[in-house]
């Protein structure tokens, strides 16, 4: 009888371990539907860890960004609406500028795990086009609806020690065209630091399901596809 019910006992802990493992699977299979994805949750996204005072956990390295030798990784603690210090922190990386190819001036990955408003990652990428003048794209991966959209939040132009610049996007266009900058040419600049650099530089430390020529399952959005 005893034995019986040893055997019952093992068999039972047998078939709760195979069951686990199918959901933990069937769960981790269906958050993670392309390369952003894998990055979002390898940094420790929607909440599911939470950061001490001084982000432990990204300080010993555990996750992919903090193997990187070409970035500082920086973190920001997150206030809520009233301003209160929720205790958690983002990750904030910064690429240095040697590693970066010619006339690139900032690289920056923005991780949004907290914020009721923005689950995903944040990419700024900055260049100079032409002497005195800067173009800074804006690259977000909005999680909740499986976007990555890419657009021109800003040109800066040098004035002395300060800048000045245009934000509204017909200003923004018309500038381009005197300069003979082309929606192709936005596109090299997008495809230079994204997907030869960020996701070239993963896909080399990650185990990735994908690569800087197919990102999954997201809807790509270009501002000046039709420019």
């Amino acid at each position: 009888m005893l034995k019986t019910n040893r055997i019952v006992i093992i068999l039972i802990s047998l078939l709760a371990t195979i069951a686990l493992t199918v959901i933990g699977l069937y769960y981790y299979n269906n958050r993670i539907q392309n390369v952003f994805d894998e990055m979002y949750y390898d940094t420790g996204g929607a909440g599911e860890i939470s950061y001490d005072l001084f982000g432990k956990r990204y300080e010993e390295g555990s996750y992919v960004f903090g193997q990187f030798n070409d970035v500082t990784v920086n973190y920001s603690n997150v206030f809520d609406e009233e301003m209160n210090d929720t205790r958690n922190r983002e990750p904030h990386v910064y690429y240095h500028d040697e590693v970066l190819p010619p006339h690139y001036i900032e690289t920056q990955i923005d991780f949004n795990f907290f914020h009721k408003d923005i689950t995903g990652i944040d990419f700024i990428f900055k260049k100079e086009i032409v002497p005195g003048a800067r173009v800074l794209i804006f690259v977000r991966y909005n999680k909740k609806i499986n976007i990555l959209n890419s657009k021109i939040i800003a040109l800066s132009f040098e004035q002395g020690l300060t800048y000045d610049y245009l934000e509204e996007e017909s200003k923004i266009k018309a500038y381009l065209k005197e300069h003979d900058i082309s929606a192709k040419e936005l596109d090299n600049i997008y495809d230079e630091l994204m997907n030869d650099k960020i996701l070239s530089d993963w896909t080399k430390l990650y185990d990735s399901q994908y690569s800087p020529s197919d990102y999954g399952n997201v809807k790509v959005v270009t501002q000046w596809e039709n420019w």
